[in-house]
C-alpha cells in the first residue's frame, strides 16, 4: 500500500506509514479504533481523524475495503489479502468468513 501511494503521489507521513502498517498486519479485519489504538500507542501526537482520513482515502483508492458488520461497527480490509463473503449471524453476534467464493455457487 505504501508503495501504491507513493505512486499516486501521496506523501508518506509517519502517521499514514503507521496507519498502513496496521492494516496490513492485521490479521483479520481491523476496526479503526483499533488502528488509532496501535498508532497512539507509538506515535502520542495523531489524532483519530487522521486515522478516519487516511483510511477515506485507502477506500477512495481501492486498497482496502469498507465493511459494516452490523450496528455501526466497521472494518477494514486490505484488497491485496484477496476477496472474500462476509456471513453475520446477527442473533448469535459471530462473524464467519468464507474465502472460497466457488463455495457460494
Amino acid at each position: 500500500m505504501t508503495d501504491a501511494l507513493s505512486q499516486l503521489g501521496y506523501r508518506m507521513t509517519p502517521q499514514r506509514m503507521m496507519i498502513v502498517a496496521s492494516i496490513e498486519s492485521a490479521e483479520n479485519h481491523i476496526s479503526a479504533e483499533d488502528i488509532f489504538r496501535q498508532v497512539v500507542a507509538k506515535y502520542h501526537n495523531v489524532n483519530v481523524s487522521t486515522v478516519y482520513r487516511t483510511l477515506e482515502l485507502l477506500e477512495k483508492l481501492g486498497l482496502v475495503t469498507k465493511t459494516e458488520m452490523g450496528v455501526g461497527h466497521i472494518v477494514y480490509h486490505p484488497l491485496e489479502k484477496g476477496h472474500h463473503h462476509h456471513l453475520i449471524a446477527v442473533n448469535a453476534a459471530t462473524l464467519s468468513i468464507w474465502m472460497n467464493p466457488c463455495s457460494l455457487r
